[in-house]
């Protein structure tokens, strides 16, 4: 969800499907905003296949798009480098 920060107006939200509750209890968070307004997402693979997501939402036209991936286990300490990705 993106809120006005003068008034705290919804502006936009991302609907997701968290059948298991994975996303609510610790596989998804945000990252960064980046200038463009794009908000930087991480998203753990749980499953078959684990491992991570570094997915860009742009809450304006609710684009998706995969910035990086990684097939490391999803609970591996991470850090990012955002300064790089803007």
């Amino acid at each position: 969800m993106v809120a006005d920060r003068s008034d705290l107006t919804v502006k936009a939200v991302l609907p997701l499907r968290d059948h298991e509750a994975n996303y609510s209890n610790w596989a998804l968070g945000p990252v960064d905003v980046l200038d463009d307004g794009s908000v930087l997402i991480w998203v753990a693979v749980v499953g078959k296949d684990d491992g991570w997501r570094l997915v860009a939402w742009d809450p304006e036209t609710d684009n998706l798009g995969m910035v990086s991936r990684s097939d490391s286990e999803p609970t591996d300490g991470l850090s990012y480098a955002v300064d790089l990705l803007r």
